[in-house]
């Protein structure tokens, strides 16, 4: 019915290969809070909103998809770093925004989320 001849096999082999790359340089050319919200956006969220809400004050253990995250339990948010991205704060604050930390600013993301703002680095000359 479909016999695979070798026309056919370089068609696929090349639309396969296309697509890869396409999706290769959509990845890189996203930001690293759009990454890793993309990646742990509803675990974190779904953690954040048990620690927030009904167990609050109970020490709920990180689950697995996030023990790559340093994570810091305040009273009306959550703070979430990446072990191996340091320049990245991410916080969950589902109430208001989070207060500033060590005199940096937190930038909304939308749907509750905030990233610490990092100040811009001087150009070097």
């Amino acid at each position: 019915m479909f016999s695979i001849n070798a026309r056919r096999l370089l068609i696929f082999s090349s639309i396969v290969i296309i697509i890869g790359v396409l999706v290769q340089q959509n990845w890189a050319s996203k930001t690293p809070d759009e990454k890793w919200l993309y990646l742990f956006k509803y675990p974190a969220q779904q953690y954040a909103n048990k620690v927030l809400g009904p167990a609050q004050g109970s020490h709920l253990p990180v689950p697995e998809e996030l023990s790559g995250n340093n994570v810091e339990i305040q009273e009306r948010f959550v703070v979430f770093a990446p072990k191996q991205s340091p320049d990245l704060v991410l916080a969950f604050a589902p109430v208001e925004k989070p207060p500033a930390r060590d005199g940096k600013e937190w930038r909304s993301l939308g749907d509750s989320w905030y990233m610490l703002q990092v100040p811009p680095q001087p150009v070097k000359r």
